[in-house]
């Protein structure tokens, strides 16, 4: 299984989000070239077979706020959804 790490910047209230294979030679170098255009390291590293699916897996990983903050805890709801989610990757369905 590949593995995909994803950067973000904003600029003009816009996100851009862009994804590299860690397995391509030139990663190293294409990593730094976008962290020299300010993107950051945006979550985790993700495992999946192939880029549409680490994509899927990213944003569902972004989609919920909890990972953005830790000043809230979680109500049951937001914990059962994102268990949903966990439960679907493992699963192979995202």
């Amino acid at each position: 299984m590949a593995k995909y790490q994803f950067f973000k910047r904003t600029m003009d209230g816009q996100d851009e989000i862009r994804h590299l294979c860690v397995e391509q030679e030139d990663f190293i170098a294409r990593r730094e070239q976008l962290l020299a255009q300010g993107f950051d390291v945006a979550g985790y590293m993700i495992y999946a077979p192939n880029e549409a699916i680490a994509i899927e897996r990213f944003n569902a990983e972004m989609a919920l706020p909890l990972l953005d903050s830790g000043d809230v805890l979680p109500d049951s709801r937001e914990l059962d959804w994102y268990r949903e989610i966990v439960m679907k990757c493992i699963r192979g369905k995202i």
